[in-house]
């Protein structure tokens, strides 16, 4: 029988012998050693432990596809937290409906089944009679289709602007990618704004101004498309996203225009090269659609009136040093980070406290440092335009609200939500980055004190933000001054009124503002029957006054019936168990079956 041959790990590891032996290896026993380990480890390693070119590559190329793909989903994310944020307690919050969202929502209901809205104007694209103060339309156009499928609900009517606020998240992102070239800024950006405090509550309030910071960063985003492809369809884009910014509140029709200027300054080279065929086009989109609107706002009397009220020419010519006050009141540090407007609506600030987290300063602060770095000395092409458009969009959107009384009014300064969440984040990651750099090649003397800073101003800005919105969702709704404002205990007075209207000849609502809207909305009354019945006195540039709706009157009761001698009904209270609204009953003058609702009434001194 022959000898059994060795197998290769035989031979492997007689090579492996031989080279310990003590004897000195020469240069061919070396490589005949080194080529035994080699066939030992790959006998032994398993196959998907080898390192090769390809492998290398996948794997190279899966971490970049996650890189890629992580900026979006961070995005994702952000949407869905600020969804969530903005679609919980919508009936609930703010507590009650306010005369501008019950009039939103009405005019919708009218819209939706006639063409026509409360007071029977058809297609009031220009602008809506409201009150007498023609209100922006694009809002209400907006919502006529929701209630219009899902019916005439307070949640309806909100889930309109939270649905549209929501659209700024993913569209802060894509800003701060076009306008910024940073992805990473995109992301903080639509985060920002996704659980910034006075953002989440305008996602609740369904009044125009609500969608205005939506509406900023799409006009915003076609600039710089615009700016940066070059194409004719980005100069059309401008035109249509600028109108329809223009329709959605009065201060936008004087920002934005301001906005195209800035814009078509600081990209003048581009616009001189466009094709003039697309110029003409976006320029006769832009007349057709907002032509009107600005027909209505300066020719039109009635159209006027609000703008007459509010204007701080209405009394006499002010002076530089008071315009100039008016302006500077929009930054003042105080307002943004110390004690708020101290206005129930306007934001949802506690009295006493900013409109921003404190920790968020010293980030904007690093923002507009590092904008104004980026201005002065770009780093590559399209850079000075980019952070010059942002930082020209700061500086124009004082002046609408600069130029109303009760300055500085955040209502007529909402513009400033995503400019606050674009520029904070640009300070973020200018930020880190600096602070990168910094430890890195620093000693553990400063390293230490770096991150501990670090770390100490993330979770003060988490905390903060957590406080504030805790503060929102928990106290704001039994804010004293907040019940007031939304006239919270008129819906169930209201809607007894409606059970038990049979009941009585006349029904007074009293001391409310404008209470007629309130009977319509909660009625769902048929808008066909408003537009004949509903008597309106029409006095500009005062507003509206509605004397009677059928057998519902809200003019002056003193010469028509004496409340005291009306039996109590029912008490309704607020959410705080204090007395809110009053409604009593009896007959008047032997024969008129009478029900009166109206808030309660200090006793009488003795």
């Amino acid at each position: 029988m022959s000898a059994e041959r060795p197998g290769p790990w035989a031979a492997a590891i007689a090579r492996l012998h031989l080279t310990s032996q003590p004897a000195p290896l020469s240069i061919r026993r070396e490589l005949s050693a080194a080529r035994a380990c080699l066939l030992l480890s790959s006998r032994v390693a398993p196959p998907s432990r080898i390192s090769s070119p390809a492998a290398a590559a996948s794997d190279k190329a899966r971490v970049t596809a996650w890189r890629r793909g992580a900026p979006e989903l961070l995005v994702v994310a952000a949407l869905l937290v600020g969804l969530g944020l903005r679609f919980v307690n919508l009936a609930g919050l703010p507590p009650a409906l306010h005369q501008d969202e019950a009039v939103n929502g009405y005019d919708a209901y009218s819209l939706w089944l006639t063409g026509r809205d409360h007071n029977g104007h058809p297609f009031p694209f220009a602008g809506l009679e409201s009150f007498g103060d023609w209100a922006s339309p694009l809002l209400t156009f907006l919502t006529a289709p929701a209630v219009g499928l899902f019916g005439l609900r307070v949640e309806v009517v909100r889930a309109v602007p939270a649905l549209v606020g929501a659209l700024a998240i993913p569209g802060l992102y894509q800003l701060g990618v076009e306008l910024l070239g940073s992805r990473l800024v995109g992301v903080v950006a639509a985060w920002l704004i996704a659980v910034s405090p006075w953002a989440v509550h305008r996602g609740h309030f369904a009044i125009p101004p609500s969608i205005v910071p939506t509406m900023v960063t799409l006009t915003l985003l076609a600039l710089a498309w615009a700016g940066t492809k070059q194409r004719p369809r980005a100069v059309i884009l401008v035109a249509c996203v600028g109108a329809l910014a223009i329709a959605s509140y009065p201060t936008m029709k004087l920002y934005v225009p301001l906005l195209l200027l800035a814009a078509a300054c600081l990209y003048a080279r581009v616009v001189l090269q466009m094709d003039r065929t697309a110029l003409a086009a976006a320029a006769a989109i832009f007349v057709v659609f907002a032509g009107p609107t600005y027909y209505l706002s300066i020719v039109d009397p009635a159209g006027r009136a609000r703008f007459e009220q509010v204007s701080i020419f209405a009394q006499e010519t002010p002076t530089p040093a008071f315009m100039a006050w008016q302006y500077a009141s929009y930054f003042s540090p105080g307002v943004l980070f110390r004690t708020g407007t101290g206005h129930p609506a306007q934001t949802p600030a506690s009295p006493g406290t900013g409109i921003e987290p404190l920790a968020s300063a010293p980030l904007l602060l690093a923002g507009l440092a590092g904008l104004a770095a980026r201005a002065l000395r770009p780093v590559h092409a399209g850079q000075r335009q980019g952070a010059l458009l942002v930082l020209s969009a700061l500086a124009l959107y004082p002046i609408p609200g600069s130029l109303t009384i009760d300055s500085p009014h955040m209502g007529r300064g909402i513009q400033l939500i995503p400019l606050l969440a674009l520029i904070g984040a640009y300070g973020v990651v200018a930020t880190v980055r600096m602070m990168r750099r910094t430890i890195r090649h620093s000693s553990w003397l400063v390293r230490g004190p770096l991150v501990l800073a670090s770390v100490f101003l993330a979770l003060s800005l988490v905390l903060e933000l957590g406080n504030k919105l805790r503060d929102y969702f928990t106290i704001y709704a039994q804010r004293e001054d907040v019940l007031q404002y939304f006239e919270f205990g008129l819906e169930p007075a209201v809607r007894f009124a409606l059970a038990h209207q049979a009941d009585y000849d006349e029904i007074w609502i009293a001391d409310t503002n404008e209470p007629y809207i309130y009977v319509l909305f909660y009625g769902q009354w048929p808008p066909s029957v408003v537009h004949t019945d509903l008597r309106v006195q029409r006095h500009p540039p005062e507003f509206n006054e509605v004397d009677s709706f059928g057998r519902f009157h809200f003019g002056d009761w003193s010469t028509e019936l004496d409340p005291e001698a009306l039996a109590p009904v029912e008490r309704i209270s607020d959410a705080n168990g204090e007395p809110a609204y009053e409604i009593r009953s009896g007959l008047v003058g032997g024969s008129r079956r009478v029900l009166f609702i109206d808030k309660p009434r200090p006793p009488a001194a003795p």
